[in-house]
């Protein structure tokens, strides 16, 4: 609790002025989110209450959690207000009715109603009717003067590295859009919930009666890509790694004073082997393996099967091993989620010493250098094009048909991971003020699959919904 209090010891005070026994607009404020999913230490909630008090925060304190026994026991304490998160497939009714075992009187406050879902790699688009959320939130309105936060009203992006995962007996690293299937989404277009939901908190309260408008948005056609560099060049990874790191074993990317994108490990490794099984304990999250720059195979870790490549070595050779954080955990359990190879490589059963490692954050891809080579499948690379805007910029969205895995940089910036063979998403949203008039630049790092070009068009393809 240390780095909590040394944090909230400067935060803290910033608020007072702003709460509203002090004259401002902050009525009440969270204590913690979802706690009863993760613990039962009640003396953890009363510090946090009484770190609150003593900055002087005077104002009603609540914390939310889901409206099931346990959680409503273990989430909160009596000196504060419970209320709960729930989505469209739950019952308002029954929520509240839960939620009264626990608190029989008070407000009744949904903050979180969640009127979409995000997705994850190789799962559906999820999607819920307007019609359904509509009547969700007419019986959660209805239901004895209860008020509701709606998470998403709009929709959101992960851009750069900060897609998020989940844990349900194997991990499932999110998308790089948020859209959430929100009335207002990702990319400012207002849908038909909107409308629908809006409706329906006009049976309540006064709407406004001016209506947003979607953005407008134009497809700037296809961009031919060009081939500059192979990840695995020496004078590529000294311009992306000028300091590499070397150990006796391999070390975690938090090791190695990274948080998000690539490390590449390398060691010197011993023949003769045939077919034997290389295993990578505790890959964090996908690993790709190269021996003598020769693509061998894939360890990922969203696998349903044990993951392992089989190489052979007649003599000696160069191994590599570049792993992709694919995103932190951030629900559930498995929270303590280090990146890169977290405990150590085999071959067969022996562990492998000696490493090189090479932290790759990608944080400035304009120091990459222009070589030549001629572009294979599984070989990592990067990949340019130009394109021009001659008038204001718009929204526009990146398809990547024919392209495998991979992370976009647009102007510099790193506008999201795409992965369109697994899915569901097929374009990334690339917003207006990431643009400008004349020529603007496209750079690739490509896992896998060179396709010539990229495609600028006017609609959002997020895949099949359910």
């Amino acid at each position: 609790m240390s780095l909590v209090d040394r944090y909230y010891s400067v935060l803290l005070p910033k608020l007072k002025p702003f709460v509203y026994s002090s004259g401002g607009p902050i009525i009440a404020m969270q204590i913690e989110n979802e706690y009863g999913s993760f613990g039962n230490d009640h003396s953890y909630l009363e510090h946090m209450i009484s770190t609150y008090e003593s900055n002087g925060l005077d104002c009603v304190y609540f914390a939310s959690n889901g409206p099931t026994d346990q959680a409503l026991q273990a989430g909160a304490v009596d000196s504060i207000l419970r209320t709960i998160n729930f989505g469209t497939g739950t019952s308002p009714s029954n929520s509240f009715e839960t939620l009264r075992l626990y608190q029989p009187t008070g407000p009744l406050f949904v903050t979180e109603w969640w009127d979409g879902w995000f997705d994850h790699w190789g799962e559906i688009h999820h999607t819920v009717t307007p019609a359904l959320a509509a009547e969700r939130l007419d019986e959660i309105l209805a239901y004895q003067n209860a008020s509701v936060s709606i998470y998403m009203y709009t929709g959101g992006t992960n851009f750069n590295f900060w897609n998020g995962a989940n844990y349900d007996g194997y991990y499932q690293p999110t998308i790089t859009s948020y859209d959430y299937d929100a009335p207002i989404g990702e990319n400012g277009d207002v849908s038909d919930k909107f409308t629908a939901l809006r409706d329906v908190i006009g049976k309540y309260l006064t709407v406004p009666s001016e209506v947003p408008v979607s953005s407008p948005k134009k497809g700037y056609g296809n961009v031919t890509m060009q081939p500059i560099s192979r990840l695995l060049d020496p004078i590529v990874l000294a311009k992306l790694c000028p300091q590499p790191t070397t150990s006796s074993r391999t070390m975690t990317m938090e090791e190695l004073g990274q948080n998000f994108g690539f490390v590449l490990y390398r060691t010197s490794v011993q023949g003769p082997l045939t077919d034997a099984t290389l295993n990578i304990q505790d890959c964090h999250d996908r690993a790709l393996i190269f021996l003598d720059d020769e693509y061998q195979g894939v360890v990922d870790r969203g696998s349903l099967v044990e993951p392992a490549v089989s190489i052979s070595i007649e003599s000696e050779g160069t191994l590599h091993i570049l792993v992709e954080n694919e995103g932190r955990i951030n629900f559930g359990p498995y929270l303590e989620d280090f990146k890169g190879i977290t405990s150590g490589v085999r071959l067969p059963d022996m562990f492998l010493f000696g490493w090189t490692m090479y932290p790759l954050p990608l944080e400035d891809i304009d120091v990459l250098p222009t070589t030549s080579f001629t572009p294979i499948t599984n070989d990592p690379a990067f990949y340019r094009g130009y394109f021009e805007i001659s008038d204001t910029p718009m929204d526009t969205f990146v398809s990547f048909e024919g392209w495998g895995k991979g992370v976009c940089f647009v102007n510099g910036v790193n506008i999201g991971r795409y992965w369109p063979s697994k899915g569901p998403q097929q374009t990334l949203y690339l917003p207006a003020p990431f643009l400008h008039q004349g020529q603007n630049e496209i750079v690739l790092l490509e896992l896998y699959t060179f396709a010539n070009e990229l495609h600028l068009v006017d609609t959002q393809d997020l895949g099949r919904g359910n």
